[in-house]
């Protein structure tokens, strides 16, 4: 009976006559996908491929590898691995020098710009989503993230911060390197105070009344409501001095999900701890 091994050598000694693989498709009734696939397997190292005749390795396996076209790699990933192994683990070997098209910088970037730019990619036939997908030229995703950053950090410039940092990275690490201010607060108007004491007293009074009751269900509602109205009046953003801006500046960095974040003072109203996390500063 014929292996799998068989049709692969099949496909790749037409496609070694010169044979396209659209011919090759139409020929057996394949699609040009199948006949791509078919053809980078049977490309795989020779020491793969008898392994895989040997039942040593799995066809999951002998996809994994396809992952590069280095046979040298290919083969000191085989020697290397465990009898329990699994695919995954042989992918994850042979890319882990690689920038996935999932890492933040390619996303902030977009392959689209990359590949306007000039830039190749590397792509596993056996992976139907972007985790498939590796950029293979590193230096050029570095100049295109440097520039994009730059734009980005234009308009903070102008808010005439002391300096402006602009780092693709800028995890926890890098953040504790750098002391903390905080903006002034802004007083209250008089109305606004009024409003406050009005809202305080009257949370007062029904917290009274809530610890001397039965049924909790009956006043939490409105302690939550006047809660969330004390919390809009006294979490507001502050102000930066002059003598703030001339000492302290901004960073300007990729978050996780690949887009751009701004570690500066001027925050924009929102939830109370985006503000919090937002209202940073650094010098």
């Amino acid at each position: 009976e014929m292996h799998p091994a068989d049709q692969f050598e099949a496909f790749r000694g037409l496609a070694d006559k010169g044979m396209p693989a659209t011919d090759i498709a139409a020929r057996f009734g394949k699609s040009d996908s199948h006949v791509l696939r078919i053809l980078k397997l049977a490309r795989v190292s020779t020491r793969i491929l008898k392994a895989y005749r040997a039942a040593d390795l799995t066809l999951e396996d002998v996809m994994a590898f396809t992952v590069t076209d280095d046979h040298e790699a290919q083969e000191r990933v085989f020697a290397a691995i465990a009898p329990w192994h699994e695919a995954q683990d042989i992918r994850a070997a042979l890319t882990e020098n690689d920038i996935a098209a999932t890492d933040k910088r390619v996303k902030f970037v977009t392959l689209k710009a990359y590949e306007k730019a000039g830039g190749t990619l590397k792509r596993d036939l056996f992976s139907d989503d972007d985790t498939g997908v590796y950029i293979e030229d590193p230096a050029l995703l570095d100049t295109l993230v440097t520039e994009r950053l730059e734009k980005q950090a234009n308009p903070v410039h102008a808010e005439g911060w002391k300096w402006v940092q602009v780092t693709p990275e800028f995890a926890y690490q890098q953040s504790a390197e750098y002391k903390r201010i905080h903006a002034e607060p802004v007083p209250l108007t008089a109305s606004e105070q009024k409003k406050l004491d009005k809202l305080q007293e009257e949370c007062a009074q029904l917290n009274d009344e809530w610890n001397d009751c039965d049924d909790e269900q009956e006043a939490r509602p409105r302690l939550d409501e006047l809660e969330n109205l004390i919390a809009e009046i006294e979490d507001r953003d502050g102000v930066w001095t002059p003598d703030q801006i001339a000492m302290a500046g901004a960073v300007v960095f990729i978050d996780h999900q690949g887009n751009t974040k701004i570690e500066r003072p001027c925050a924009a109203r929102g939830h109370a701890e985006s503000r919090k996390s937002e209202k940073r500063e650094f010098f």
